[in-house]
């Protein structure tokens, strides 16, 4: 085990692992819980037809679209209740959901917690597969997220993850040394695809388990004791 310097602390590291330096966070399951149940519930508490939104919107390749920046917010609706047989019911219900899922997001306490923590010692980005005009509501409604040195949001750039492209420009746009940085997402084929271009990973599942294996990697930070 050898001793390395890494942007104001030291990193405990072994002979086949690069220092990590730098931190990127995922959004979705990582910093905000995320759960079409619960957006559903909470934007339309009376409806009856919950599990058919939680499908055709949430679990829907429309979805995905969106948050790759393929498909507008508009049109994503219009596609919707086209789907719904036009019916105007089933129109104001989707609309509800795209515009305000990013209401029933909340930030997972011990998460937002490392990641202003960690903040003071290590440079900090964020890299989500996320919709423009959702992810700029989310911001106003939690300004740490700007604490962010960097964000690269999916729709912005029309990239999504696992796709390698959107790692490489995260990179190319702000500088990074893949083996220098450590990605933390809730999904094994997002970990995967970074992996692939050499950044190194860890699979969120909970923060206990987060805490531990950040420790493992030498990150250290009072967030952390």
């Amino acid at each position: 085990m050898t001793i390395a310097v890494g942007y104001g602390t030291l990193v405990l590291m072994s002979k086949q692992q690069r220092p990590i330096t730098t931190l990127v966070f995922d959004v979705g399951n990582v910093l905000f819980g995320y759960n079409p149940d619960t957006i559903v519930q909470g934007l339309l508490p009376d409806t009856q037809h919950a599990q058919s939104y939680i499908d055709t919107v949430f679990l829907s390749d429309l979805w995905q679209q969106m948050d790759r920046g393929d498909v507008s917010e508009e049109s994503a609706i219009d596609q919707l209740t086209t789907l719904f047989n036009q019916d105007t019911g089933h129109r104001q219900a989707v609309t509800t959901l795209i515009q305000g899922f990013h209401r029933f997001l909340t930030p997972i306490t011990e998460v937002h917690h490392l990641f202003m923590s960690l903040q003071r010692t290590y440079p900090v980005y964020i890299l989500s597969n996320f919709q423009s005009k959702p992810f700029q509501r989310l911001r106003k409604m939690y300004p740490f997220l700007d604490t962010a040195i960097g964000q690269v949001v999916s729709a912005d750039v029309n990239l999504a993850k696992p796709e390698a492209e959107i790692y490489h420009h995260l990179l190319s746009t702000f500088s990074l040394t893949p083996e220098n940085c450590l990605f933390i997402d809730d999904l094994e084929a997002n970990i995967k695809a970074a992996k692939a271009v050499g950044i190194q990973g860890i699979v969120y599942t909970d923060p206990e388990s987060l805490i531990a294996q950040l420790q493992d990697y030498g990150i250290s930070g009072t967030a952390l004791s």
